[in-house]
């Protein structure tokens, strides 16, 4: 692994292990996985509360971000919504159905 993907993954995780670790297997898949969330302004605890919406599941995860990647849905915003417990019926995101665009998406459209 570069210095800089270390030193982006260490930005991004602000010192918490298990954003480091989610951050470590983003990048593992690709890079720019890494960008888009420090584009996006999403550091932290706000990583890990992704990843654990996500069923704790690195590749739902990934399907989540590609979808937001696609235009599918914002992710300050979704990323905003994981930290309130009525997400669904305040923001009405479906990250089900988030997951499963992403999922859909052409290889060609992704970045892994």
């Amino acid at each position: 692994m570069s210095q800089d993907v270390e030193q982006k993954i260490q930005q991004l995780s602000e010192g918490r292990r298990g954003a480091e670790r989610i951050c470590h297997e983003l990048s593992a898949k690709h890079p720019g996985y890494l960008d888009q969330l420090d584009r996006s302004g999403v550091y932290g605890n706000s990583i890990y509360g992704l990843w654990v919406f996500c069923d704790e599941n690195t590749d739902d995860l990934i399907h989540l971000l590609e979808a937001c990647r696609a235009g599918r849905a914002n992710l300050i915003q979704v990323s905003a919504a994981t930290r309130k417990h009525s997400v669904r019926q305040r923001y009405g995101i479906d990250f089900e159905a988030l997951v499963e665009y992403g999922k859909s998406l052409p290889r060609a459209k992704r970045l892994a």
